[in-house]
């Protein structure tokens, strides 16, 4: 099969974004089971667009595109155009499009494409931007237009891949017409074996600064558990030094110190599974989420997970059974965290409830198995039979 996918896959050497290893771990996968896979997507650093193959067979696209903030400008008037002209062109060197996600305006780009499309859920851009600090600024603006054109956009889409029931309810309420397909996300191999800690020293938290993360409410509820138990609170993702310390000061929070906290930054896949390693529960207090990826990485490697009970957590959680859902308040996750401190046998029934679960929600077999066969439902329903014949035929 050709698939073309449309994704945002961060520029090869781009060590500043966000890896998407979601998709990249599904990409090889189809990959290796002898399909076609060419990955497009828009970056406004290079010089021209261009196009890449890796050693992996993935053949990747990057269209030049405007600055963001002449994007933004342009209400994305400027990149719609490139991908649509782009699309036109080879849309029919491929048997189905797959579009990840509605943060990026790519379904503005499809306006006349023939080929079937299908468009997997990722983030919720309107109850993100709901969530989001209202202090303007160049965030505020562009997820406000982001969840404009999703709302519009949303409802010109034939074919969705969701997860939980929190995208599911989205897109139905959206556009009723929808046919909704069921499928996880791969998540990399490195995590389906046992990575956590027994010994309740440090707690893990993904996320960074960023306020819709809840890193507010991780640290006052840090405090207060450092008043009866001495750990350490181990911190991933993009830190700003001068967020932290400004919430330690408003708040008072007089039990954290700077030999309590780890800042550990961004990390690959084995920084990821060191600090796993090192930590005996991950605490995720998300303002909003739909399948929050480290969530699913803790539980696939049987790290127990404190996560609060918001968007689609609760697909991936039953409460006591792989997880422990909280309330977005830093008193519920308090009591959650000591919780686990203090009963070992807690710990180990959602350690060991959480990995049994999650290794067979994230199958590799089963969700490459899956997404084919929804790219055969999604081509055999957009076309005539002459017509699903004769692709048939080109891709034998």
């Amino acid at each position: 099969m050709r698939i073309l996918w449309i994704a945002p896959v961060p520029y090869v050497g781009d060590e500043n974004a966000h890896p998407a290893p979601w998709i990249a771990t599904l990409g090889n996968a189809l990959v290796q089971a002898g399909h076609e896979l060419t990955i497009l997507n828009y970056n406004y650093s290079i010089p021209e667009s261009k196009q890449i193959v890796l050693g992996n067979g993935i053949k990747y696209v990057y269209l030049k595109t405007p600055k963001p903030k002449a994007d933004v400008l342009s209400f994305y008037s400027k990149r719609i155009k490139i991908i649509n002209e782009y699309l036109k062109e080879r849309e029919f060197d491929f048997d189905i499009i797959h579009v990840h996600g509605t943060e990026h305006q790519y379904e503005s780009s499809l306006k006349g494409i023939k080929t079937p499309i299908v468009l997997s859920m990722q983030g919720v851009m309107k109850e993100c931007y709901k969530v989001l600090p209202k202090n303007f600024s160049y965030t505020h603006l562009s997820w406000m237009l982001a969840s404009m054109f999703e709302s519009w956009n949303i409802k010109k889409v034939g074919n969705f891949i969701c997860r939980t029931h929190f995208d599911s309810n989205f897109v139905r309420s959206n556009n009723p017409s929808a046919i909704i397909h069921k499928n996880w996300e791969m998540i990399r191999p490195q995590f389906f074996q046992d990575n956590f800690s027994e010994k309740p020293e440090k707690i893990l938290f993904i996320g960074g600064t960023h306020p819709i993360k809840g890193i507010r409410e991780m640290l006052i509820a840090f405090n207060a558990i450092r008043a009866k138990h001495k750990i350490i609170l181990k911190l991933l993702g993009g830190i700003d030094r001068s967020v932290l310390a400004h919430i330690i000061t408003k708040y008072n929070l007089k039990n954290i110190d700077s030999y309590s906290i780890e800042l550990v930054g961004f990390q690959n896949v084995l920084g990821v599974v060191d600090a796993f390693r090192e930590c005996f529960c991950l605490v995720h207090p998300s303002y909003i989420d739909n399948s929050p990826n480290s969530v699913c990485e803790a539980q696939v490697s049987g790290l127990p997970v404190i996560a609060s009970n918001v968007g689609g957590v609760a697909s991936l959680i039953q409460q006591g059974e792989t997880g422990l859902l909280v309330d977005v308040n830093p008193r519920s996750i308090e009591d959650a965290v000591n919780l686990l401190i203090e009963d070992p046998e807690i710990r180990s029934k959602l350690s060991n409830h959480s990995k049994r679960m999650a290794r067979l929600r994230h199958h590799e077999q089963t969700i490459l198995s899956r997404t084919i066969t929804i790219y055969d439902e999604v081509i055999e329903k957009n076309h005539s039979p002459h017509e699903s014949n004769l692709r048939r035929v080109s891709r034998a």
